[in-house]
């Protein structure tokens, strides 16, 4: 769909284009001299054997990555968002917390019940 839709060649058709976009991430460590350097070395031995007109003349890497560190003030502008969220987190979990202990306090006689006749820790869980 990208050739289309990006009104260029497709790598795929016989009129192949003179370059192509890949998206990659690299190891950790591996700068982006490194990384072109050892895909040309790649491309050049991989192409090898085509005709001169054919073969990889160079590779050029652009870094795409848009890492967005928050500042200081984007955290303090942040923080009552937050805190809010964790606030009405703590309040769900207290909440079903205490509906489990409900239930588990009405099925308190059913359950001496049960364990008065004989049923077993798993059998009384599940």
């Amino acid at each position: 769909m990208a050739p289309i839709v990006e009104n260029r060649t497709d790598l795929f058709t016989p009129n192949q284009a003179d370059m192509a976009s890949v998206v990659a991430r690299f190891r950790p460590g591996v700068s982006l001299t490194q990384a072109g350097k050892a895909l040309e070395q790649w491309l050049r031995q991989t192409t090898a054997d085509r005709p001169e007109a054919d073969r990889v003349t160079g590779v050029q890497l652009e870094s795409r990555a848009t890492p967005n560190p928050f500042s200081a003030g984007t955290n303090l502008a942040l923080m009552p968002i937050v805190v809010a969220f964790v606030m009405v987190l703590l309040t769900a979990c207290a909440n079903v917390a205490s509906m489990m202990v409900a239930r588990g306090v009405a099925r308190q006689r059913e359950i001496g019940i049960r364990l008065a006749i004989g049923a077993g820790r798993r059998r009384l869980i599940r």
